[in-house]
């Protein structure tokens, strides 16, 4: 037997793949572990970014899923199509899969603790998907946005902007293809990440009720700060809630500069317990 679709020995961890033969998903499965064992009847689903940015924010999601369960909520983390153990390589991801595996990945949560309600926790691009995906025929109960990408267009120019401070120059391949910090963006993909704006797919709320995390520098902001400015651009509305946490931006950060986002990690949990 595949040990990724084992139990980890007394720990509640259970790595696995899930999907079609050849475009599997590698998730992790998280039961809850709660004061005396109770769990709440409230699976959270969290989707993590993509690129370089996953690769920073990976320890810091994995300490989120561990709070969670702590708090009581069942948790599965996964890998998008073409991101970390996922199968598919970086240039054949387009962002359409990418919706669609969050509702794969919510099936399997479903699936494994079968709870009444579904969370998503969304951090930067993976954000940016759990939105479309709430906006579509996915069931979201709770979304929690944190530092979402709010124009693709945007966030494509910052990549190349990162790369070309890295490497002198962006890496172009023969396909058209486009390398940013280590990660193959197709032309497709570029084209699909350009059109991406949260307005444009927010049509219908994505979610019952929504919590935007914006993270601001500790000595400019505090986490009870009123609601920022950035509000509007999301779509303010009533079951939209916005608030600033301190704290560095832990998806640029590099590794030996690295502090766990607490503050960020303390209010989803505890924005989340409101409704669980």
């Amino acid at each position: 037997m595949d040990a990724a679709s084992v139990e980890t020995a007394g720990s509640g961890v259970q790595p696995f793949y899930f999907g079609p033969p050849g475009s599997e998903l590698f998730g992790v499965f998280e039961s809850a572990a709660g004061e005396a064992g109770r769990a709440r009847d409230c699976g959270v689903l969290i989707c993590q970014p993509v690129g370089q940015e996953y690769v920073r924010c990976h320890r810091a999601l994995r300490l989120l899923a561990r709070r969670l369960v702590e708090a009581g909520f069942p948790v599965l983390r996964f890998d998008f199509f073409g991101c970390g153990d996922s199968a598919g390589e970086s240039d054949e991801a387009r962002l359409a899969r990418w919706v669609a595996d969050v509702s794969a990945a919510a099936g399997q949560l479903r699936a494994r603790c079968a709870p009444a309600r579904l969370a998503v926790v969304g951090v930067r691009l993976g954000a940016s998907v759990a939105w479309r995906a709430g906006a579509g025929p996915l069931e979201v109960d709770r979304l929690v946005l944190w530092e979402p990408v709010v124009s693709g267009a945007e966030h494509v120019r910052e990549l190349d902007a990162q790369h070309a401070a890295l490497a002198a120059g962006p890496a172009h391949g023969a396909g058209g293809e486009v390398e940013s910090l280590g990660f193959v963006y197709s032309r497709e993909l570029l084209a699909d990440l350009s059109g991406l704006a949260l307005d444009a797919a927010a049509g219908d709320a994505p979610a019952r009720r929504v919590l935007i995390l914006e993270q601001e520098p500790a000595q400019s902001g505090t986490e009870d700060a009123p609601e920022p400015a950035g509000a509007t651009r999301h779509g303010t509305a009533e079951r939209v809630e916005c608030r600033r946490v301190t704290g560095t931006r832990f998806w640029l950060d590099e590794p030996f500069q690295a502090v766990m986002p607490e503050a960020g990690i303390r209010e989803a949990i505890a924005w989340l317990s409101r409704w669980a």
